[in-house]
């Protein structure tokens, strides 16, 4: 099993609350607070049906164990024909059966792994490398690929992890800004103005670059979403409701996100 939590919540949402009043013709004050409930309930789902993240946001994934070398037959298909993988140990091709992919795209960094040893039954922690060549860490990152995927160094394997639930735990940022452009940008445009850590002191200016960096498409797929909330408030109606209205779910498609081939456990 697996599964994953946001740790860090996004400072601001993709689309502010003006520009979806704009979008609904809503001049009164009265509904602020519903529309911005709709708004993050709209960017939640639209999220989920991605498999992505469009404002950064910090997750914790869980894992039962790290994936295995090899431990049956059924664990090969991920080395290709045989001639290249034997010896197991010999090979100078990546080992795709220890792959773990991270349920959240786009990847900006992973922090650490965090994982029950099986000898010591004391929490360990993992650190990136800081290229693909493995220097100064433990494992490779692959930020680039959709879903992200972590790897050992090459050459290397993943520890052994206690035999029990969500024995492993990676930690990790994704979505479309990048913190370290904007707080440069920030900084340059006043030294007062520092990235935020929640969405209470977000500042406006901030929350106009991290917009910026989502999808056009995204943005008003999210609009569109939060005005069938608006107009449509109840569960059950004479219309077909749907979890995704199918115009909404075309604007998604292309920023969807498919695993088609999940990490072993």
């Amino acid at each position: 099993m697996g599964s994953i939590r946001v740790e860090i919540p996004p400072v601001c949402e993709p689309v502010d609350l003006a520009t979806v009043k704009a979008h609904l013709r809503v001049t009164i004050d009265d509904d602020d607070s519903l529309i911005s409930m709709y708004i993050t309930a709209a960017r939640e789902l639209c999220e989920d049906f991605c498999a992505r993240s469009f404002i950064n946001k910090g997750f914790a994934q869980y894992l039962d164990t790290f994936p295995y070398y090899v431990d049956s037959n059924p664990s090969q298909v991920g080395y290709g024909p045989s001639f290249y993988t034997w010896p197991r140990y010999a090979t100078t091709l990546w080992n795709e059966a220890q792959r773990i992919r991270l349920y959240r795209s786009n990847l900006q960094s992973v922090s650490s792994i965090v994982y029950l040893d099986a000898v010591t039954m004391k929490f360990l922690t993992l650190l990136p490398s800081t290229d693909v060549s493995g220097v100064g860490g433990d494992f490779v990152v692959d930020a680039s690929s959709k879903p992200p995927r972590l790897f050992p160094n090459p050459g290397q394997f993943w520890p052994a992890a206690a035999f029990t639930p969500n024995a492993v735990c990676v930690h990790y940022v994704a979505g479309d800004n990048n913190d370290a452009a904007i707080a440069g940008f920030l900084q340059a445009m006043s030294p007062a103005i520092s990235p935020a850590t929640s969405a209470a002191n977000c500042s406006p200016q901030e929350a106009a670059l991290r917009q910026a960096d989502v999808p056009i498409k995204v943005k008003l797929a999210i609009m569109l979403l939060v005005g069938d909330m608006y107009e449509n408030r109840e569960a059950s109606t004479d219309r077909q409701m749907q979890g995704l209205p199918n115009g909404i779910q075309s604007m998604l498609w292309f920023e969807r996100v498919l695993d088609l081939d999940s990490t072993r456990q």
